[in-house]
This record gives structure tokens, C-alpha cells and sequence, in this order.
């Protein structure tokens, strides 16, 4: 008797090459879908960091803002009706609304003593704060100032605006911030900064 042996059956060359070509096309799904999620998730994190940055730089101008003209003989204030000089009274917006110079009574004396007077500007897209003795030595100069914004953040635009009738105790503050090097992705931020101390 005359064994036969069974029929071997497997892949033809053409199934084989086609199911090649469907699996490099699922993976090229996969990998263009990680692809997706991986700059999706970096967006997402360079969005947290510039509102991050933006809400730390904000609140330090706004609170430093709302201190302005805060004299610590306050007293002396009620009801003279502004015939009472205040040394702490300026708001001064300059260079093209770009800075900003005021100052308060850090230490309750009622006198304009060292580091009073207070400038916050923009420069070469950083923000940056300074003190000094006098309102005529307080410049928009960054020299000796100390710089608020990361360094890996680019901050495109900053402005102070005042309407000194209308709303003389608000001031309105605008910037817009993107990562250095990054210019796709940029956040814009507004505040209005209410000044506690009356105009005198």
C-alpha cells in the first residue's frame, strides 16, 4: 500500500506580500496617531506653561499696581480733599505705555525713602521690576532691575493704559507671551488693576 503524503498548504507569495503591505499600513496608523497624540500633549504643555508664566506674572504686577500711592499717615488725607500733598502719589505711564512708575510707603513712615518708588517694564521681551529713592532717578532702564518672566519665555507685548478721568484708580494691563523660539503658540492676557488708594 502506497502511503500518500498530506498536501502541504500555507501562504502564496501574493497573500503574503499583501498582508505585508496591509500590516505596514496599520502600523503607519499607529505610529501616525502616537505621532498626533505626542505633539497634541506638547501643545498642551506649552499652553499650561504660558498660562502658568502669564498668571504668575500678572499677579505679581497687579499686586504690586495696587499698592500704588499708599501712604502710611493715610490719616492726614481724610477729608483735606487733595490739599494735602501725597509723596506717593504718581502713576505714571511711559515709553509708549510699556512701563509704568509708582510708588507706596513700604515701611508706614509717610516719607519717600529707598526702594519706594517702583518701575515695571518690558524689555527685549522680558518683564522686569525695579526700585528706586526718587521718582526723577526711576527710569524704564533695566539696569540694576530684576527680570519677572522665565527666561525660556518670549514676552511680545506688554501695555498699561490709565484713564485718568473716567477710571483714575484702574489701570488696564495687556501682554501677550509665546515660548522663546516658538512663535506658533502665543497667550494673551488682560487684567484691570484696581488701585486701592484713592487719587490724591
Amino acid at each position: 500500500m502506497r502511503f500518500k503524503a498530506p498536501r502541504q498548504a500555507g501562504f502564496s507569495l501574493v497573500e503574503l506580500m499583501v498582508g505585508m503591505a496591509v500590516g505596514l499600513i496599520m502600523l503607519a496608523a499607529v505610529v501616525a496617531l502616537a505621532t498626533s497624540v505626542l505633539r497634541t500633549n506638547a501643545e498642551t504643555v506649552t499652553v499650561a506653561k504660558l498660562t502658568q508664566e502669564g498668571r504668575a506674572i500678572g499677579d505679581l504686577v497687579s499686586r504690586e499696581l495696587r499698592r500704588a500711592r499708599y501712604s502710611g499717615n493715610y490719616r492726614q488725607f481724610v477729608g483735606a480733599a487733595g490739599t494735602v500733598p501725597n509723596a506717593f502719589g504718581n502713576i505714571d505711564i511711559l515709553s509708549g505705555g510699556n512701563c509704568v512708575r509708582f510708588a507706596y510707603d513700604t515701611d508706614d513712615d509717610g516719607a519717600l525713602d529707598t526702594n519706594e518708588v517702583k518701575v515695571i517694564s518690558l524689555s527685549g521681551g522680558a518683564v522686569y521690576f525695579a526700585q528706586y529713592n526718587a521718582y526723577t532717578a526711576a527710569t524704564c532702564s533695566t539696569t540694576g532691575a530684576l527680570r519677572i518672566s522665565s527666561p525660556d519665555v518670549q514676552v511680545t507685548n506688554l501695555l498699561f493704559a490709565r484713564d485718568t478721568v473716567a477710571a483714575p484708580n484702574r489701570i488696564d494691563v495687556t501682554f501677550r507671551l509665546g515660548l522663546t523660539g516658538n512663535a506658533a503658540i502665543t497667550r494673551r492676557f488682560d487684567q484691570a488693576v484696581q488701585v486701592r488708594n484713592p487719587f490724591l
